[in-house]
């Protein structure tokens, strides 16, 4: 078994088929207890993935095997720039 190149992310608060749009606009899925807990765990993903490749494996993904498998990497779009540090 070849080491992963890229770390993942299994993400409870994304739900496809719009994980990668959902993300980048910080939507949360509208089925938290905390919607503004919700967010911020979209903006620390993100943050995550600026730093690192990161594969995000959103709930409920029908599609999650094939992200995982052809080690599709999330590169946000949108959101703060990285803090200078």
């Amino acid at each position: 078994m070849r080491p992963l190149s890229y770390d993942t992310c299994t993400a409870k608060d994304l739900t496809a088929p719009l994980a990668a749009a959902e993300l980048d606009a910080e939507v949360p899925d509208g089925f938290s207890a905390d919607p503004r807990a919700a967010v911020e765990s979209l903006r620390k993903i993100k943050e995550f993935a600026r730093q690192e490749d990161v594969v995000v494996l959103p709930s409920h993904d029908p599609r999650a095997a094939a992200r995982l498998a052809n080690s599709e990497i999330y590169r946000p779009t949108s959101g703060p720039e990285p803090s200078a540090g």
